[in-house]
């Protein structure tokens, strides 16, 4: 992943597989509040498929505690580009 826009398009996708919610009404201010059925135990099937999806391991902890997809974006943009 390059920049910012290509890891948001990739977060988004597995937000929207994860919870079945169309990605088109997806933006960066969302937070698990926002999503149906977005809890404890689905955090970890998403952190499962973004790790998957970007082939590499995120640090748990930060990711559970962003406060909404843009702080996700963040997160893994530069854990992506260390």
């Amino acid at each position: 992943m390059s920049n910012r826009d290509e890891v948001r398009s990739v977060v988004y996708k597995c937000v929207a597989e994860t919870f079945t919610f169309p990605i088109d009404e997806l933006n960066d201010s969302m937070n698990a509040a926002d999503i149906g059925g977005w809890d404890s135990i689905s955090t970890s099937y998403l952190l499962l498929n973004l790790e998957e999806a970007f082939d590499a391991e995120f640090p748990v902890d930060q990711l559970i505690e962003c406060e909404n997809l843009g702080s996700m974006t963040d997160l893994i943009t530069k854990t992506l580009h260390g």
